[in-house]
C-alpha cells in the first residue's frame, strides 16, 4: 500500500485569495483519471474566508508519493516498519 499527497491550490472567487490543501490518499497504485475524478468530487472551502466553492472553480493538483519523513510533518501518525 502507498501512500499519496495531493496538493490542491487555488483562488477563492469570493475573497480572492490563494489557497493550498493538502490530502493525503492511501493507495495500490497511482492512477492520475481515478485521482482526478475523485478530486472534482470533493467539496472544498476557503480556508480564508470559509465560503465553500463553487463548481467550476478552477484548480490546480500536484501528486507525489509520500514518505513517512513527509507524513509526519503533516501531522499524520505513520508507523515505521521494523
Amino acid at each position: 500500500m502507498a501512500y499519496v499527497i495531493v496538493t490542491v491550490t487555488f483562488r477563492c472567487p469570493g475573497c480572492d485569495q490563494s489557497n493550498v490543501e493538502q490530502l493525503i490518499a492511501e493507495t495500490e497504485r497511482f492512477d492520475s483519471e481515478e485521482m482526478a475524478r475523485i478530486l472534482s468530487r470533493q467539496r472544498f472551502c476557503c480556508q480564508l474566508c470559509s465560503r465553500a466553492l463553487p463548481d467550476g472553480t478552477p484548480a490546480n493538483a500536484h501528486a507525489e508519493l509520500a514518505t513517512p519523513d513527509r507524513l509526519e510533518h503533516l501531522g499524520f501518525p505513520f508507523s515505521r516498519p521494523n
